[in-house]
């Protein structure tokens, strides 16, 4: 009796550690197979139909052959943002004159420096005048850089904006002339000189689907509804306008959260991303904290002006792809990316502590069609990370159990 209490004892306890070091990761909804797997290295560019499906931390990810032994590829997530950098260009202020409605200020800078961007700062909290830029080799031989620019200040109860950056190509002149042109006298706070250095980036431009302008002269607001094919991560949007005559407007970008049904029909409810300026003289796009959804609108305050019309607008976010290290003879094996699980846990594997090691740019794997799956069940090797509830239940349970088969197998005496 003793000796198969003794033996069902450690059956248990080195069945408890077999599963601990093994577990199931459970859940996973869809997959797509890779083809051309040929060498140890290969990107996986992610589309705009798998980022829709994997979740919000992208922790679900995995990279697996399931042919013979269960293997699990390690992989690095790469997310390709564009970057700008702004180094500041020392200058001295020669002198600020004044003939009939022009304000001048002369700017000189050492020989070979880049500049391409004036930031002007002025005593004004609300103007709008018009701007011109010129460059020279020496002073009095003015060479035209930016013609007729518009800067503009508006502050008051309902809104504060400024726009009073002179931005333009690379130019390398010892001298700059900033003139100014109007009845007022600008009052000069700051200038600062520099050199923009934009770090390009891959993004990803999500295809848009029902996008519609209404007008509601009511409420003097132009509103633009748009959704995208797939709930997407966005950063950005570029919202382009047919109206070609000058206009400065308050706009707020949502995107909805649900629709609840009430007597009255369906009403959608949205949730603020941004408020913004929208004006003719700034083309820049709307950017914002990555922002997962798949409806979005635009409200634009039209006040006693005329409304605005559009004519398309262009989504975008951040490309990610993977950066997959594959074992030998991973050309005799088929693989699949498994992706859809809400409760996956990140990986943790051992070329993240090797960045240095990994391969700037690798082959591209082609991906296959969606295979939607009920419920996988994968046997693989999880890391500690992802079985931490695990070892919090049983390393207690292993403790009672090892003292107490120690016990039962202690002879007596």
């Amino acid at each position: 009796m003793k000796r198969w209490k003794r033996s069902s004892l450690l059956v248990l306890f080195f069945g408890i550690l077999f599963l601990a070091a093994k577990a199931q990761v459970d859940g996973y909804l869809y997959r797509r197979p890779l083809h051309g797997v040929t060498q140890e290295w290969h990107q996986l560019n992610l589309n705009e139909e798998i980022l829709s499906r994997i979740n919000t931390g992208k922790t679900d990810l995995r990279v697996i052959s399931i042919q013979g032994d269960t293997q699990q590829v390690p992989y690095i997530l790469q997310s390709s943002k564009e970057m700008l950098e702004w180094k500041q260009v020392p200058f001295r202020l020669l002198n600020e004159s004044r003939r009939n409605d022009w304000y001048y200020i002369t700017l000189a800078c050492d020989t070979g420096l880049v500049a391409n961007d004036i930031s002007l700062d002025f005593e004004q909290e609300n103007f709008d005048w018009r701007v011109n830029l010129e460059g020279a080799e020496r002073l009095g031989e003015w060479a035209t850089i930016l013609n007729d620019i518009r800067i503009l200040s508006i502050k008051n109860q309902y809104t504060s904006y400024s726009f009073s950056r002179l931005r333009f190509s690379n130019c390398k002149f010892p001298f700059y002339r900033i003139s100014i042109r109007g009845s007022e006298k600008p009052i000069l706070k700051s200038i600062v000189l520099n050199q923009e250095l934009y770090k390009p980036g891959q993004s990803l431009t999500y295809e848009v689907r029902n996008f519609q302008v209404l007008q509601h002269p009511e409420r003097k607001q132009t509103e633009v509804r748009f959704r995208l094919r797939f709930p997407a991560e966005l950063t950005g949007l570029q919202l382009y306008c047919k109206s070609r005559f000058d206009y400065f407007r308050e706009a707020l970008i949502e995107s909805l959260v649900d629709s609840i049904q009430t007597d009255a029909g369906w009403t959608r409810r949205y949730s603020q991303i941004r408020s913004a300026s929208f004006s003719s003289n700034d083309y820049s796009p709307f950017t914002f904290s990555p922002l997962r959804a798949q409806e979005f609108r635009v409200l634009i305050q039209n006040g006693d002006n005329p409304p605005l019309d559009f004519e398309s607008v262009s989504a975008f976010g951040p490309a990610h792809n993977l950066m997959l290290r594959f074992p030998a003879g991973a050309s005799e094996q088929q693989y699949y990316l498994y992706y859809g699980n809400a409760n996956a846990q990140a990986p943790e594997y051992d070329i993240n502590a090797f960045p240095t090691k990994i391969p700037k740019q690798a082959s591209a794997l082609a991906v296959g069609e969606e295979e939607q799956v009920a419920d996988v069940h994968l046997q693989v090797d999880t890391d500690y990370k992802s079985t931490k509830w695990i070892w919090f239940v049983l390393i207690p349970l292993l403790a009672f159990l090892g003292l107490f088969a120690f016990r039962m197998l202690k002879p007596t005496e």
